[in-house]
């Protein structure tokens, strides 16, 4: 029989993903509320989140932006429209309830953004007076030109709409689509009548696309706009028609000859957007990007094309960002991020007529937010949160989130990815695992050069809830240096700040991988757990703990918390066959504690024959 020590003085390996024994070199089963990029001799509490929203936040925030240059406010758009404003002492209000679902917020060109399902507003100017306009019709004079597609006679003579639709030559009004999808077609009534009129559209072999009915009552003798009810999807350059019908032919179109519909004065007016959950965007040079549905729309203060970039029809764009001279779209095509039946990445240079290249990330899943980490693409895809980093093949694959149970899921929403000094921070969004998976802020990379890139829970939300299906992240953004991130915990919502002199958090703990000394059917003798740290302060302290054979619990020892203090110690005397180390730091101040050193002596009873 001899004793033996294991000891633990590197705690830069992080939380081990392949194995809950072997993985990289000084990595742990779990780290939580600790930091391990200070400096690999020592691991110390991270710092606390502080909510800085009060009760001003009424549901959880996807979106944030920074008002620099053009003035010092940060802006926030949630999931029900509603936008807010921090100044730069902390004030904060909610300027709009826009009535929206929060599909996107960009700050360009002295103006802030904030998308609506099948529209843009805007806000400013910022360095101004500002003021909202919710529509970009309204607010942008180019419109007309931009998105519309205009024809037909005026004032010769009228068009008697039939009752029923006829596909001769004369009872229907052709053009060519230059945009997708199609919202209302407007045509100028000049005789009412006293039927229902309806607008029918139809493709070049009559197939239906959708029709609006409007009631005799709600008619006029004037221009006449009928809105579809859902924008109808059509194939840009493709030849279309509409038929006018009403219910009591006695009615009348203005028209360039007599019983000729195909003189008709109409406009057809464009979606703004296409109808979807997020529409990201970013800014290049003098260009705001924004995706659209399977398209890139681009808007440069000259014009805007809602329609700039087909990606491939049927996919849905999920996040966007700019890694080299690209920006880089992660799309899907399905019901949903879960049940997609591909997803891809595309490049596009801003400059060439169509996207540049596609990389197909079907076999590992949907890109659910991307960032660009250091000029790398880096992000998290399919449902199991694996962090991958790459593109032309995706070559690495870094990390799953760690405690998520078989069979459950988890999402990151477009916006929950951010980086800072090389460290990726990824919030964790939607999940149907409400016991096993711990959420909160997960950072990943290394505090420098020939370190491993390593996964830690680095921060959890200021109520101190880690646990839920009703807990989400909806953002995560650097400012600065300065980390925001927003939350939902249950029927709660709010935005929490760390700035760079932010205390430290109440308690971090740090779970050792499972030893076993490479022969786990053979019994050890477990005599004592030892930390090492520098001389506590008031209000710190250490708490050493063990598990045996895999049992639920950890055994806790008393906490150490003499000032001065740079040691402890858990007496065990027990056999064991796998073992697993915990310690606590712990600061009631807002200290920073650093522990130095973790380990177990234990006897390997070689000498006895029974296992």
């Amino acid at each position: 029989m001899s004793i033996k020590t294991i000891s633990l003085r590197d705690f830069s390996g992080g939380i081990a993903v392949n194995s809950d024994k072997k993985d990289i070199p000084f990595s742990a089963r779990f780290v939580k509320n600790l930091n391990p990029f200070e400096d690999p001799t020592y691991i110390t509490l991270s710092k606390k989140a502080t909510k800085v929203s009060g009760e001003t936040v009424k549901s959880l925030v996807y979106w944030m932006e920074d008002g620099s240059p053009y003035d010092t406010n940060e802006y926030f758009y949630d999931l029900t429209g509603r936008i807010y404003r921090e100044t730069s002492d902390g004030t904060w209000s909610e300027l709009r309830d826009t009535a929206s679902a929060g599909e996107g917020l960009k700050i360009f060109d002295d103006y802030l953004y904030y998308m609506f399902g099948t529209d843009i507003g805007r806000y400013g100017r910022l360095s101004g007076t500002p003021a909202f306009d919710d529509s970009l019709t309204s607010w942008w004079d180019g419109a007309i030109s931009d998105i519309q597609t205009t024809g037909g006679g005026t004032g010769a003579a009228d068009y008697v709409p039939p009752t029923t639709i006829s596909e001769v030559a004369t009872a229907r009004q052709t053009f060519t689509t230059t945009h997708d999808p199609i919202k209302e077609i407007t045509i100028d009534v000049d005789v009412k009548g006293t039927g229902n009129w309806t607008v029918t559209l139809h493709d070049s072999e009559n197939n239906s696309i959708g029709s609006k009915t409007i009631a005799n009552a709600l008619v006029s003798v004037a221009d006449i706009t009928f809105t579809f009810a859902t924008a109808l999807r059509v194939v840009i350059g493709n030849e279309y028609h509409f038929h006018v019908t009403s219910t009591v032919a006695n009615g009348g179109v203005d028209t360039s000859a007599a019983t000729d519909l195909e003189g008709a004065e109409f406009v057809v007016e464009y979606g703004v957007l296409i109808d979807t959950d997020f529409h990201p965007s970013v800014t290049v040079e003098d260009k705001m990007i924004v995706g659209n549905m399977d398209y890139l729309a681009v808007f440069d203060q000259s014009t805007y094309n809602p329609n700039k970039i087909l990606l491939d029809r049927g996919f849905e764009i999920r996040s966007i960002t700019k890694n080299d001279e690209f920006v880089v779209v992660s799309c899907y095509r399905g019901a949903t991020v879960d049940t997609a039946e591909e997803s891809r990445i595309f490049y596009w240079d801003t400059i060439s007529p169509s996207w540049n290249y596609f990389t197909d990330s079907t076999s590992i899943g949907v890109g659910n937010a991307i960032t660009n980490a250091g000029n790398v693409l880096r992000g998290i895809y399919g449902n199991r949160g694996a962090l991958y980093e790459g593109d032309r093949p995706f070559s690495k694959e870094f990390t799953k989130t760690p405690k998520l149970a078989r069979g459950k899921k988890v999402n990151v929403y477009p916006s929950a990815i951010t980086n800072h000094n090389d460290i990726t921070l990824i919030g964790i969004g939607t999940t149907d695992d409400g016991s096993g998976l711990e959420q909160g802020i997960y950072a990943f990379g290394s505090q420098g050069k020939g370190l491993n890139q390593v996964l830690v829970l680095l921060h959890t939300i200021s109520t101190g809830t880690t646990q839920g299906t009703t807990l989400e992240i909806g953002f995560v953004k650097m400012i600065g240096e300065n980390l925001y991130f927003s939350w939902r915990d249950d029927t709660a919502y709010g935005v929490d700040k760390i700035a760079p002199d932010a205390l430290a958090v109440a308690s971090g703990v740090y779970e050792s991988l499972i030893l076993d000394n490479s022969r786990v059917i053979k019994q050890k003798l477990a005599i004592s757990l030892k930390g090492t740290f520098e001389a506590l302060k008031t209000g710190e302290s250490v708490t050493l703990s063990h598990k045996i054979d895999r049992t639920a619990d950890f055994t806790e020892g008393d906490a150490v918390s003499t000032e001065d203090e740079t040691k402890a110690e858990l007496s065990i005397y027990s056999r064991y066959k796998e073992i697993e180390m915990k310690f606590e730091l712990a600061s009631s101040e807002g200290t920073f504690p650093k522990f130095t050193e973790l380990s177990i002596n234990f006897n390997d009873l070689a000498n006895e024959l029974i296992e």
